[in-house]
């Protein structure tokens, strides 16, 4: 279903415009507007990598790009129509709630359920375990929309992010590596698709799935004899990992770790730097 029709377009020398049904929707919006504002498109820093010229980029990331305003007055009149017919957008959230539920107990992440399935980890945290209130009280959510259950439903189990939890040490020891050879971590989090504060809790050493082993292990054939493109993130990361003795992949034997693969679940391989 489209948004209402919004013939009444204005514009102004900051960057600012907008499309609204009434000549006088239009005159309020161009007094309250402010030119102090910026308009430009912002980048999506979420796990749940969210689309530009969506209402999740205007609501999560605070974009108020055009394109983005737009979906955000469509999917609103879309709802007030919807509201109006007596159809709501929202469902029960019972059903992905156990699913979600059952997915975690088969041993996926919910930042990896929110990777595959683009709903934010906020979310999913709101839908399993809730939202601090006050007094401490937790609420759960209760409603979701109907495109969030979808996704979340067609989220299935895979064995290679699933599995028990195994000792993290050489997995910590290889990002540790290529740190020390200058890959920066929002680099690596760009190339594994994880967001940069969960590479960093892997630095800090933890138990890992199997899975995350083997996507670090393989990361680490991949760059352990690639140097990094000259960057100054390349020049502090080697700083830092200098500061706190970490050793490049020269030191821990190069291809050598990186050709092992893991070999079971409960692989325990410990290197001596």
């Amino acid at each position: 279903m489209t948004g209402l029709a919004r013939p009444h377009r204005l514009t102004c020398p900051c960057g600012w415009s907008g499309s609204y049904p009434t000549l006088g929707y239009a005159e309020k919006a161009r007094r309250l507007h402010s030119c102090d504002r910026d308009w430009s498109p912002k980048v999506c820093e979420h796990t749940a990598r969210h689309e530009h010229g969506t209402a999740a980029a205007y609501t999560h990331c605070g974009c108020r790009c055009e394109p983005c305003r737009t979906a955000t007055a469509d999917a609103e009149a879309t709802r007030v129509r919807a509201r109006a017919y007596g159809r709501s957008n929202l469902v029960d959230a019972a059903p992905a709630r156990a699913h979600v539920q059952g997915l975690v107990g088969q041993g996926m992440s919910l930042l990896r359920i929110a990777q595959i399935s683009g709903v934010d980890r906020s979310m999913l945290t709101r839908l399993t375990v809730g939202k601090t209130r006050s007094a401490g009280r937790r609420e759960i959510a209760r409603r979701i929309a109907r495109t969030t259950e979808a996704r979340i439903l067609a989220v299935t189990w895979d064995p290679a992010d699933g599995g028990r939890p195994v000792n993290g040490d050489s997995t910590t020891r290889r990002l540790r590596a290529l740190v020390a050879a200058g890959w920066w971590t929002s680099e690596l989090s760009r190339r594994t698709g994880w967001d940069t504060a969960y590479i960093e809790r892997l630095l800090r050493g933890r138990p890992v799935r199997p899975g995350t082993a083997r996507r670090v292990h393989a990361l680490y054939g991949e760059l352990a004899d690639t140097p990094p493109p000259p960057s100054p993130y390349a020049t502090r990361a080697r700083h830092i990992a200098r500061s706190r003795g970490w050793q490049p992949p020269s030191r821990l034997g190069g291809r050598v770790i990186a050709g092992r693969p893991l070999e079971t679940p409960d692989d325990r391989e410990d290197y001596a730097a």
